[in-house]
């Protein structure tokens, strides 16, 4: 009697890690999609017959601009058309005066037709809209991006 469902037990124990190992490859795939620039099927961005993106965000500007630092005028703005790497020192180009930003703390990046914000392993973290950026993260109009007491915003 105990032996049809040790069985039973055995067959759904299969099935539960083969489920993981697909969710697990899924996953990975996903990340190695963004990661690479590539992102999963958008009908709005595929283009007609031979399959070629269509450029909808031609005249989009993006930019940085300053809502509180130290050492910046508020208000101020930063070009992101080719990204931004966000810092306490050079090589960065925006300088955060900020005792809790790392010397490389984050990076503003072109993926596509968008902006992705990336913590680079900063110790005391990136915030993007109140919350810890673990994974590159999308930028959208009026996010907010905060080191320390420093705050940005992002417009296009």
């Amino acid at each position: 009697m105990t032996e049809p469902i040790a069985v039973a037990l055995k067959f759904a124990l299969l099935i539960l890690l083969f489920l993981f190992v697909v969710w697990v490859v899924r996953g990975s795939l996903r990340d190695l999609a963004v990661g690479s620039g590539g992102s999963e099927f958008d009908p709005l961005l595929a283009g007609g017959g031979d399959n070629a993106p269509i450029d909808l965000r031609r005249g989009v500007h993006p930019r940085l601009t300053v809502v509180a630092a130290r050492n910046y005028e508020t208000g101020s703005s930063f070009d992101l058309t080719g990204g931004l790497l966000l810092g306490r020192d050079r090589p960065a180009e925006v300088i955060v005066e900020d005792p809790f930003a790392s010397a490389r703390h984050a990076r503003i990046a072109p993926r596509g037709p968008y902006n992705f914000l990336e913590d680079l392993g900063s110790t005391n973290g990136t915030y993007l809209n109140g919350s810890r950026v673990a994974a590159a993260e999308r930028l959208a109009p009026g996010d907010r991006i905060t080191i320390g007491d420093t705050e940005f915003r992002y417009e296009e």
